[in-house]
């Protein structure tokens, strides 16, 4: 179904409501793409041609209120979770899934010093590989140490979110280099998760209005990071904090029955978005 904004496409956010859900319409509200560590709104996301927004985390709600109405809402991942059917085979081994590049970045990390990193790890290693990194022929570091490399699919497949929880069934233990959504994937899905190796580095490729905000590293951002970056170093069970740090960031509080999420969606289509001071009509 195509959707009034293709941001709402993005790891097949929008089809995994809708599934849920029973929802049988282009949504009409924002859906954020990923976990923010801050409360800056991406340009792209508060000009969308939409009146609403499906705010998550909760300590971003009162940032999107300036520019949407705000409908409280937990991260589609956790629904793409309640719906794929848990696996009935062992668990084995590890998932490492390093830091990616996107359309406008680049991680600037030693790709044949992370694959010797899978060598440490507990096997068999399966390598989760962003499309971008795989089209920049990064697999062939760590297929010719013999651990395999999967992807979820691109940007805008239906089933991305579907096929992260199906990679998360299968291990014991997930990892990656830096701090990303994924880390509160794993811990939802019950994956004990730390970080290996060193911070990667993102240069921008392609520059495009907005997004240096996107990927900007402000004040805020970096101290969260670096106090998440000290709750997953090591590995072993899941703790307390890490189950709440991912609770939080995932909203998962908000986490709705398909008749309310139903509801919610619903009430996008009457929603209404607020006057900014100072704009003209």
């Amino acid at each position: 179904m195509e959707e009034r904004y293709s941001g709402n496409n993005a790891y097949g956010a929008a089809t995994v409501l809708r599934a849920y859900s029973s929802y049988d319409k282009p949504i009409n509200a924002v859906i954020p793409h990923g976990c923010n560590y801050d409360a800056i709104v991406y340009p792209g996301e508060s000009a969308a041609p939409l009146p609403a927004v499906l705010s998550w985390p909760p300590f971003r709600d009162e940032a999107w209120a300036q520019y949407k109405h705000v409908v409280p809402a937990c991260a589609p991942f956790l629904y793409a979770l309640a719906m794929v059917p848990e696996s009935d085979k062992p668990r084995e081994g590890t998932l490492f899934a390093p830091a990616h590049s996107t359309d406008y970045i680049d991680m600037d990390q030693d790709w044949r010093d992370l694959a010797k990193l899978c060598d440490t790890m507990e096997a068999p290693v399966t390598v989760q590989l962003y499309f971008r990194d795989i089209e920049r022929d990064r697999a062939k570091f760590f297929e010719r140490r013999g651990h395999k490399v999967i992807s979820c699919g691109r940007l805008g497949d239906d089933m991305f979110l579907a096929r992260v929880v199906e990679n998360l069934q299968r291990v014991k233990v997930a990892c990656s280099n830096e701090i990303g959504s994924h880390t509160f994937y794993s811990i939802a899905a019950g994956v004990p998760y730390h970080l290996v190796g060193d911070n990667p580095t993102r240069i921008m490729q392609t520059p495009r209005p907005g997004m240096e905000v996107l990927y900007a590293w402000n004040d805020d951002a970096l101290k969260m990071r670096e106090y998440l970056r000290t709750q997953f170093a090591k590995p072993g069970p899941i703790t307390a904090q890490q189950k709440a740090l991912a609770f939080e960031m995932l909203g998962a509080a908000r986490f709705k029955t398909p008749a309310q999420l139903l509801a919610d969606l619903r009430e996008c289509e009457h929603a209404i978005a607020p006057k900014r001071q100072g704009a003209t009509t």
